[in-house]
């Protein structure tokens, strides 16, 4: 069995969900007209993922993640709340970037 579905025709968008939750939960937004969905079971997956969110984001939300799912590390954004990347978008991306070297 593929660790994730595909379904449509045309661009890919991927829809990710948090936590341990399956990729069953999607299937009322399925398919996307004119797009070709993807929709992975995320811990079926090994690969590196880097979990960077905001100081002031709440807790629930980084504990209902689907990095936290992967057991990534976490990296805290200083100074920010849930929307790390546009609050600070060059400490998103620095973190980002060292992460990926």
């Amino acid at each position: 069995m593929s660790p994730y579905d595909q379904v449509g025709v045309g661009p890919p968008v991927v829809l990710l969900h948090a936590g341990v939750a399956g990729r069953s939960m999607r299937s009322d937004v399925l398919p996307p007209p004119f797009f070709r969905a993807i929709i992975p079971d995320l811990p079926a997956f090994d690969f590196p993922a880097l979990e960077a969110t905001g100081e002031y984001d709440l807790p629930d939300f980084r504990a209902g993640s689907f990095a936290a799912s992967l057991r990534a590390p976490l990296v805290l954004i200083l100074g920010v709340g849930h929307l790390a990347p546009v609050e600070d978008p060059e400490a998103f991306r620095s973190r980002l970037l060292r992460f990926l070297a």
